[in-house]
């Protein structure tokens, strides 16, 4: 590839990660509306609920249940989220996204690894939500719990996706943890 349009190529993912980065903070009053959403219809749900489950009194009240565990994990998605990354990585998830601390050794590399870092934390992030809204739905599938587990672990640890890379490059060993330090962290 020539290097005007390797540049022009850096350039364009270089805006885009600037201008993606405060959808970020949407994404999380998305949720967050979403959760109060979820509580809502639970509790206005409550009374059909327990009526109908007549035949299956242990389904409804689960049901209930999990759409308010869910909702409130979702309106706290910022302690949620930090609670989760304080435990396993020892470090806030508003810091994460800032991505500081990646270089990739050469400049347009960096690049391209900030970006793809960046889309791999949204998408933990969208999972992490889709996790959360998941647990309302308990009580119709018995996968649905171990589906939203996967979910909201998947997307901590892909919100936390520099801890991740952080942890298995000191737990492989010197020869190759250096390597994998060296390619992300410079």
């Amino acid at each position: 590839m020539p290097d005007d349009v390797k540049g022009m190529f850096s350039d364009t993912l270089e805006t885009v990660l600037i201008n993606i980065t405060p959808w970020w903070d949407l994404i999380i009053l998305f949720g967050q509306i979403a959760g109060f959403a979820v509580i809502v219809f639970s509790v206005a749900n409550m009374p059909q609920t327990m009526g109908r489950g007549m035949m299956n009194p242990q389904a409804s009240k689960i049901k209930t249940i999990g759409g308010l565990i869910g909702g409130l994990f979702l309106i706290n998605i910022k302690p949620f989220m930090d609670i989760l990354s304080q435990t396993f990585f020892e470090e806030d998830s508003s810091k994460t996204l800032a991505l500081a601390e990646i270089s990739g050794g050469h400049s347009d590399f960096s690049i391209y690894v900030k970006f793809s870092l960046t889309i791999l934390m949204f998408i933990g992030l969208f999972a992490l939500i889709k996790g959360c809204l998941s647990l309302k739905n308990v009580s119709d599938d018995p996968t649905i719990l171990g589906k939203a587990m996967g979910h909201i672990i998947g997307g901590i640890l892909a919100i936390n996706a520099t801890r991740v890379i952080e942890v298995i490059s000191y737990s492989v060993g010197d020869s190759l943890g250096s390597e994998i330090r060296g390619l992300f962290f410079g």
